[in-house]
């Protein structure tokens, strides 16, 4: 029986979980649902939050295309 959370379909993350996709601390990730940067949803009464799998997936995109591993500068020197 799969007990993942999902919302719509989309499969859905604990904060511990796409943070540490994401290579940062809860702490930032929680900063950055609260910016906006990313969509979260609050599940329980204690705030607990959760994240799509699909935008945490695109944020680490982001994230290594904006560090210059997504240019083919970058698969040259290698």
């Amino acid at each position: 029986m799969n007990r993942t959370p999902t919302l719509d379909g989309h499969r859905l993350l604990s904060t511990r979980d796409a943070s540490e996709l994401l290579k940062v601390s809860p702490d930032t990730l929680r900063r950055w649902g609260d910016e906006g940067r990313i969509e979260c949803w609050r599940i329980s009464p204690r705030g607990d939050r959760r994240f799509r799998r699909e935008d945490v997936e695109r944020l680490a995109w982001l994230q290594f295309r904006d560090a210059g591993g997504g240019s083919s500068a970058a698969a040259s020197a290698v």
